[in-house]
C-alpha cells in the first residue's frame, strides 16, 4: 500500500485506516525481549511539534498472522509552508523518513530525505534518502526518537550545501554515461538490465535537461525508481516502479553516494 497526499499532510482518519500504523502491540511471534515502539505514537509526537506525515508505504506479506505488523515507511515535513520555502533549493525540500515494523523485520530508523515539487499541479518526486541516524528497537523511547529527529533537522543546511555543490558541477557526456552505467548496477545484476544505461539519461521534463551533476542525478534517480515504458523503437522492455521499501531505500542511498563521489572528483 502506498498513500501520498503530495502537498497536504495526511489526516488522522487516513492514518487510522492503515493497520501497520495503528498497531498497539508487536506481532505475537516476536521475542519477549523485543521492545515495541508504536509508530502511531511517534506520528502523534512529531505532529505536535509541527512535523506532519505526508506519505506512507507499507510492505505486503503472505503470512496472514503478520498482517498489520509489517515494515512501513512514513515521510514527514514541517507543516508550515514558509518553513519549507525557506529550506527550498529550486523546488527541493528536506524531509524526515521513518522506517519501522512490528514483526521484527526491521529496526526503527529515522533518516534524512529530499523531495521535489516538479510541476504546478503539486506533483512530488522523491529525490533520495540518506543514512543519517538509526535507532535500534531495544531501549528506544519516544523521547529518543524526538531527539533523533531534531538531530536530523539540524543537518538540513548540510544537505542544502551538498545540493548546491552538485548544481555547480558540470558533467561531460562521458561522465554522465559513466554515472548512468554504474547506477544500473544498483537495481540490476550485470547483463540483466532490460535496456542500455543511456536510457536512464532520458529527461521527463525540461527543468531536468541541464548537464550539471544535480540534474543528472535527479534524471537517473527518477528513471531508475519510477519505472520505464517499453520502447519498441529502441527494442527495450519496460520496467515497473520500485515498490519494495528495502529496494527503494537501498537504491536511493547508493545513488546519493555515487553522486557524492562525482562531487568529490570534480
Amino acid at each position: 500500500m502506498f498513500i501520498n497526499s503530495a502537498v497536504k499532510p495526511l489526516d488522522a482518519i487516513v492514518l487510522a485506516g492503515i493497520p501497520t500504523l495503528s498497531a498497539e502491540r508487536a506481532w505475537s511471534g516476536v521475542s519477549s525481549k523485543y521492545a515495541f515502539l508504536s509508530t502511531a505514537k511517534v506520528i502523534e509526537s512529531l505532529s505536535s511539534e509541527g512535523i506532519k506525515p505526508y506519505s506512507v508505504k507499507t510492505s505486503y506479506t503472505r503470512n496472514a498472522e503478520k498482517y498489520g505488523y509489517t515494515k512501513h515507511l512514513v515521510r514527514f515535513r514541517p507543516h508550515k509552508s514558509e518553513a519549507i520555502a525557506d529550506r527550498s533549493i529550486g523546488g527541493v525540500h528536506p524531509e524526515i523518513v521513518l522506517t519501522n515494523s512490528h514483526d521484527r523485520g526491521s529496526s526503527f530508523c529515522i533518516e534524512l530525505g529530499l523531495f521535489r515539487l516538479v510541476c504546478s499541479n503539486g506533483m512530488v518526486v522523491s529525490s533520495g534518502v540518506f543514512d543519517a541516524f538509526r535507532v535500534r528497537h531495544v531501549g528506544t523511547s519516544i523521547a529518543e526518537v524526538l531527539k533523533a529527529v531534531h538531530s536530523i533537522v539540524g543537518q538540513f543546511p548540510q544537505i542544502e550545501d551538498a545540493v548546491r555543490r552538485m548544481q555547480a558541477v558540470q558533467l561531460t557526456d562521458y561522465q554522465r554515461e559513466s554515472m548512468a552505467s554504474v547506477a544500473m548496477g544498483l537495481r540490476w545484476e550485470a547483463g540483466k538490465a532490460p535496456f542500455e544505461a543511456s536510457r536512464l539519461l532520458s529527461t521527463r521534463r525540461s527543468a531536468d535537461s541541464g548537464l550539471d551533476l544535480w540534474s543528472t542525478y535527479n534524471v537517473i534517480q527518477e528513471n531508475l525508481t519510477q519505472g520505464q515504458r517499453a520502447n519498441r523503437y529502441m527494442h527495450s522492455r519496460g520496467t515497473r516502479a520500485i515498490k519494495s521499501i528495502d529496494s527503494d531505500l537501498s537504491i536511493n542511498r547508493g545513488l546519493w553516494q555515487l553522486a557524492e563521489q562525482f562531487t568529490a572528483t570534480a
